[in-house]
């Protein structure tokens, strides 16, 4: 296991610095619903209700109308959420020792230097919040409006003089206001598990013990008002009941006692049976329509307690898997909301004339660690399968639309036969496969299971499974599927088994269409039969001697061929190409092979020399990948069969996992290697190395999936839940100052290093970041360095900035990249339709109607005029260039701007700096300056820079804007003569072009300066062609694909 950890960091650099280097920077977790042991809390502010539930080291906020959800809550640096309370726009998450006050979406201030453990449980009380640690400390604090906005704005100011806020100063803070929380003394012996108000005790509360114990305690003057007589077993579950001095008490053994704690006497007892199974949560009904109670335990099931017939009512068996960690009635309503440890939500409503509940709806994740993960069409929506034998689907950025595929009511079944759900849900996945095309027709879906021997088909645009299973026949039928496939048209399956058939099925129809086979000769044959059969042909009478024997060897057994299965032994990869020409299947048997679509006959086969453990074909590029033994990833051509690459791991092989996984991004740039350790490779195939070695978080990886976007990686882990989605910032901000080449470890988006008073990180041994810390980077020592030498990090950035950069330029005039990402070019040359995209919609609100004796047209001598009138600006023109004659202005009869117009002090007062940097070069001759700024700015920049060069309207164009556009003309012609960042100056010449053609088309001076524009990027672009179309006809020579 590898821990997040950085090198030394600079105290004058950011800490999160380091995270530029890696290849991949953590974002967000999608399909965490609930967490597992930690309570929701129900608030209610109007008519609404609102449950907010703890996510790890985070809040999510659900509307209790239809759970959807209503925002997120801030992500605490410190570590996970142990215990959650409101009131009004309060939240208050319980984060280590301290207790993190959250107004809305933001921390407004913290509760800091009350406790010295872990705070446990917390509870709002009128104006004061009790909360109690591991050791059983109890404190009380004021939250009252006033209080609480000291707090803000002592934690404001000291953000603002960006101080740290530990314990020990918040607690001298809290001091000096006057708001410090106050001790509150409890027996000896006493450890509060729970805490309840019962109706009509002002400022006092019911404390439940883990000795079994309990007390009454006022929390104004911390005292002790009463204890009750112990319950022989710890108290778990303290919970108010709507009758008066009357409280419910979970105990561990399983026994639910009704309290009534002005007498102190056990009204009645109630017990299920005699497992004794612990109490974990409780719920009185608030709607006055019926007495019920229900209790969840730690095996995840609700009773329902008439508390009338003081039986139970109703068994909700397997509520949820695990222990129910939370239960609660909405007010006034018959609804329940219910949450345990399988990561759900439940709203269950009392509406059935028997009293009876049934579920109203549900939000939930993976209630095990998934193990497989795809994306799906472009990247979209997300395909995830795991261990709790469900599939599911996900969207990135619409949590409301995470679905379960259905299995046809197994839940109905599973109640109906008395088993459990589980057990009527078809294994876990191992493999997946989709196409897109034939959505909405009929299943477009296909996936194996674990130790199956069918394949199974589902339907996404109905989020159940499909109609057909598809079985082998014969033989072929009792192996598992171990490998599945769909075609690019959507109308085939593709099943693979262990015995090494391959099956073709229609999607539509569910039937057999053929197998892949392949024919072997007759001693291949012979020899088969014969390891197959053992000695069979040799028992005849007289034995191998005898006629009958002599005969079967020497007869009519020399022109026999046997049509035997695709592959020797277990299948690991089936693929198919974009146009249904050929099919690529890989095996144990160290053999990859394709097939023709059409005839199903063996086109190819390609000997790797060590059996294939995984696979991946790249449909566009008909490269295929294969992860090997051997743990080395090999490359080759389908269509030529020769290997093209060959990725050994760096380092002792032995250290090394097996390739688990292997994938090629769309462009066929990267290629993806996970082995069985949860490392993460990403090779580079036109470059033919190493980009980075990563470590993604703490837990190991167990499955990955590269967007088609090229903007999102997807992870899922060992003991996580959740799916992780990475950003890939090569794609947002280049390669400058990646890592290239070495082993990164980046830690999960959950926990971050702070800085200490002194602005440095915490260090551990040998400049380490201590143990603790999950959010950063680790940048490895190189192996195939001769000294681990310690850098820094401004040392760190410099290299890799270097090592990324390589020379500005090989040879005068050689076409040089600037690498710019390709969203940065998208966005400069779309950036008006991004802009209205962005821009926030507003309603559109009726025109006020104008008083009737306003007049609805201007006269033409009216001074209230557009200013913008062509006739009007002429004459004023013409005024002035009388003006400038009598003052010798040579240049009198071109029409002047409006700016220039109010004097000539203005004049050229404007320089942007783009311009300042043309005016700079055409001296010098060196455009160098111009391009790096260009390059280094914003889309939004780059795009006002080179629209300031003109004028606004070609209709006013003045000398200097003239003179500017000629500047500009000259700029682009020499750019594209030196060759530097070509991409980058032809999409600026695209822009400027765009921007200012009508006003060159205006002017024979500028048109004539084109001319050697035109030339300079015909040259370039004939010089491009004919490389491009000597590289082509030399690959065609060597393919064989003459012709093409």
């Amino acid at each position: 296991r590898h821990r997040a950890r950085a090198r030394r960091a600079a105290p004058e650099l950011p800490r999160l610095a380091l995270v530029a280097m890696s290849l991949f920077v953590p974002y967000r977790a999608l399909g965490l619903v609930a967490a597992d042991d930690v309570a929701f809390v129900v608030n209610r502010r109007g008519t609404e209700s609102w449950v907010t539930v703890p996510l790890r080291d985070s809040f999510v906020v659900y509307d209790c109308a239809k759970l959807r959800v209503t925002f997120f809550g801030p992500r605490f640096t410190q570590g996970d959420v142990s215990a959650l309370a409101t009131r009004k726009n309060w939240t208050f998450c319980a984060v280590g020792r301290d207790i993190m006050c959250v107004k809305r979406l933001h921390v407004s201030c913290a509760l800091a230097g009350g406790h010295a453990t872990r705070v446990t449980r917390m509870f709002v009380f009128g104006f004061y919040l009790v909360s109690v640690d591991e050791e059983g400390v109890v404190k009380v604090w004021d939250i009252d409006d006033d209080v609480m906005a000291v707090r803000e704005r002592e934690y404001e100011e000291r953000r603002l003089r960006n101080d740290d806020m530990d314990a020990e100063e918040a607690s001298e803070s809290a001091s000096a206001s006057g708001v410090e929380a106050r001790d509150v003394e409890m027996p000896d012996g006493f450890v509060t598990t729970a805490i309840a108000h019962p109706d009509g005790y002002i400022d006092k509360l019911v404390f439940g013990s883990a000795d079994g114990r309990m007390m009454i305690m006022n929390i104004r003057v911390g005292k002790v008002v009463y204890e009750f007589a112990g319950y022989g077993s710890a108290v778990r579950v303290v919970e108010n009941s709507p009758a008066e001095d009357v409280v419910a008490v979970g105990l561990e053994d399983g026994r639910v006692l009704l309290v009534d704690v002005s007498r102190d006497k056990v009204m009645f007892t109630l017990s299920m049976d005699s497992t004794q199974t612990p109490v974990t949560a409780m719920a009185f009904r608030t709607d006055g329509q019926d007495d019920v109670l229900c209790v969840g335990d730690a095996r995840g099931r609700v009773m329902v307690w008439d508390l009338g017939m003081r039986k139970i009512r109703t068994l909700i068996n397997e509520a949820h898997e695990g222990r129910v960690s939370a239960l609660s009635f909405l007010d006034g309503q018959p609804v329940m909301v219910s949450s345990g440890g399988d990561n759900t939500l439940k709203e269950w409503i009392f509406d059935r004339e028997d009293g009876d509940a049934r579920l109203l709806r549900f939000r939930a994740g993976h209630s095990k660690p998934p193990t497989n993960v795809t994306f799906y069409g472009e990247g979209k929506k997300l395909l995830a399968a795991g261990s709790d034998r469900t599939l599911r689907i996900f969207h990135p950025f619409a949590d409301q639309q995470n679905a379960e595929f259905s299995q046809k009511n197994t839940s109905k079944r599973a109640r109906k036969m008395g088993v459990a759900e589980e057990e009527l849900k078809l294994p876990p996945v191992t493999r997946i496969a989709w196409g897109e095309l034939r959505e909405n027709d009929w299943a477009n879906v296909v996936t194996a299971h674990e130790n199956s021997t069918s394949a199974y088909t589902w339907r996404l645009s109905k989020n159940t499974i499909g109609e057909h299973v598809l079985q082998c026949p014969k033989e072929d039928g009792k192996c598992a599927v171990t490998s599945v496939c769909i075609s690019a048209c959507g109308n085939f399956a593709f099943v693979g088994v262990a015995n090494g058939a391959v099956h073709r099925f229609n999607l539509q129809s569910g039937l057999h269409r053929g197998a892949l086979e392949r024919s072997i000769d007759a001693s291949a044959a012979n020899q088969r039969k014969k390891k197959k059969n053992g000695n069979e042909g040799y028992n005849f009478p007289g034995g191998k001697r005898s006629f009958w024997a002599l005969a079967n060897q020497a007869g009519g057994n020399k022109s026999e061929t046997l049509n035997v299965p695709a592959h020797d032994g277990n299948i690991t990869c089936i693929a198919a190409d974009s146009a249904n020409r050929y099919m690529v299947t890989a095996g144990v048997d160290g053999v990859i092979r394709v097939w023709k679509f059409s005839t199903m006959k063996l086109d190819m086969e390609i000997n790797v020399g060590h059996a294939t453990t995984c696979g991946y074909l790249h449909r566009e590029s008909s490269l295929f990948a294969v992860g090997c033994t051997d743990k080395i990833v090999r490359i080759y051509d389908v269509v030529t069969g020769k290997r093209v690459r060959t990725y050994e791991p760096r380092g002792d092989i032995a250290d090394v996992g097996d390739v688990k996984s292997v994938e090629i991004s769309v462009d066929g740039r990267w290629v993806f290697a996970l082995d069985s350790l949860g490392s993460l490779r990403v090779y580079d195939i036109p470059a033919s190395r190493l980009v980075q070695h990563l470590i993604l978080g703490d837990d190991k990886v167990t499955a990955v999936s590269f967007s088609p976007a090229q903007d999102f990686l997807v992870t899922t882990h060992e003991n996580r839940r959740g799916l992780y989605l990475w950003v890939n910032r090569v794609l947002f901000e280049g390669t400058k100052k990646l890592a290239y080449g070495r082993k990164v470890s980046v830690g999960l988006p959950e926990r971050m290093a702070l800085p200490d008073e002194n602005g440095t990180v915490p260090e551990g041994e040998n400049g380490r970041v201590q143990e603790d810390i999950d959010h950063g980077v680790y940048i490895h020592p190189d192996d195939n360095a001769e000294d681990d030498e310690e850098f820094t990090m401004e040392e760190l950035e410099e290299y890799f900035e270097k090592m990324s950069a390589g020379p500005r330029q090989i040879a005068p005039g050689m076409i040089t990249l600037a690498r710019l990402p390709q969203t940065h070019i998208d966005t400069l040359l779309n950036l008006d339709v991004v802009q209205e995209k962005m821009k926030p919609k507003q309603e559109e609100k009726a025109l006020e109607q104008a008083p009737f004796f306003l007049p609805t047209a201007a006269a033409s001598d009216d001074v209230r005029r557009s200013i913008f009138d062509p006739i009007r600006e002429s004459e004023v023109n013409k005024d002035s260039s009388a003006l400038a004659l009598v003052a010798g202005d040579v240049n009198s009869g071109d029409p002047q701007s409006r700016i220039l117009r109010q004097g000539t002090a203005l004049a050229g007062a404007h320089h942007t700096p783009l311009l300042t940097l043309l005016q700079k070069g055409e001296k010098s001759g060196d455009y160098t300056d111009a391009l790096d700024f260009l390059k280094d700015a914003s889309p939004v920049v780059v795009d006002g820079e080179i629209r300031s060069l003109g004028p606004w309207d070609h209709n006013f164009m003045s000398s200097d804007d003239r003179d500017n556009l000629k500047r500009g003309i000259v700029f682009f012609t020499a750019a594209l003569e030196s060759g530097m960042y070509f991409e980058m100056v032809n999409a600026h010449l695209q822009v400027f072009l765009k921007a200012h053609s009508t006003a060159i088309m205006s002017s024979d001076e500028l048109k004539r300066a084109c001319h050697p524009l035109r030339l300079a990027m015909h040259k370039s672009w004939t010089r491009l062609d004919d490389l491009f179309n000597e590289l082509r006809c030399s690959l065609s020579f060597h393919t064989g694909q003459h012709g093409v």
